[in-house]
């Protein structure tokens, strides 16, 4: 989440120990091995008015992968809600500032997320998961798995959610979960045009309707919006305007990492 003045409220320890140092002995370690690294960088109330500050703190450390995520109301940030998470506005706003400083420091290349989006708005096919057309690929491409066995959609969904698990690899096969389960069939079911807001939206062949957890999570309903929608409605038109500005984009945006 940032400097140990950040990350140490935000992710301490259950007994209120530092988090931070552990991070950086990792990050120490991973970088004097030479090895090839990135990180997720959680946006919170606590660090969204100072991402030029993170940004330039971890590329000081070494860190030159970085994703910019909203921190969001699942597991334990559920009952944080008040203190943690950013609206989409602010969320927009920050990942703007990151783009930015990322592209200051370092002019050949993208945060992680930025270079997936213009690979979506420029490609014909729709390589990243989270961002694929008709869906987000959960419980089509991808399933998540929980230690004991049960399967669900994606991760997102893993030991939160029951009444949204496929089976168990013990009882059934993989094959029978996803043709059989009424959960698989469903899921299947929420494409951009089985969401009212998606099926009229100019960005729903980029987006692909969002997350399908974040909406189960914040409406009850896997038939919803991402939660982040006006979000990513912003960031795409915002990404668009950086490609016309600098072409280029184009081709850094497929390079690996």
């Amino acid at each position: 989440d940032g400097p140990s003045e950040i990350t140490d409220v935000t992710r301490p320890m259950i007994n209120g120990e530092s988090t931070y140092r552990y991070i950086l002995k990792g990050i120490n370690s991973l970088v004097e091995k030479r090895c090839s690294f990135g990180c997720i960088l959680t946006v919170t109330k606590y660090n969204c008015d100072k991402i030029d500050y993170v940004i330039e703190h971890l590329f000081k450390l070494g860190v030159r992968e970085i994703k910019v995520n909203a921190c969001r109301p699942l597991g334990r940030a559920k009952n944080s809600n008040s203190y943690l998470i950013v609206d989409p506005n602010t969320f927009f706003r920050a990942k703007v500032r990151a783009i930015e400083k990322f592209m200051e420091l370092n002019q050949n290349s993208l945060t992680a997320n930025a270079r997936k989006i213009i690979r979506n708005l420029t490609e014909s096919r729709k390589s990243t998961l989270c961002y694929s057309s008709p869906n987000c690929g959960a419980g089509v491409r991808i399933l998540g798995f929980d230690v004991n066995g049960d399967v669900y959609p994606c991760d997102e969904f893993v030991g939160t959610t029951p009444e949204m698990k496929y089976g168990n690899v013990y009882e059934n096969s993989i094959v029978d979960m996803f043709c059989n389960s009424f959960v698989a069939k469903n899921i299947r079911r929420r494409t951009i045009y089985s969401i009212k807001k998606c099926s009229i939206c100019i960005w729903r062949h980029v987006c692909g309707g969002g997350c399908v957890a974040s909406a189960y999570h914040e409406f009850g309903t896997i038939f919803r919006e991402d939660p982040y929608c006006e979000f990513r409605k912003k960031i795409f038109g915002y990404l668009i305007w950086k490609v016309i500005e600098k072409p280029e984009l184009i081709k850094i945006a497929k390079q690996l990492f």
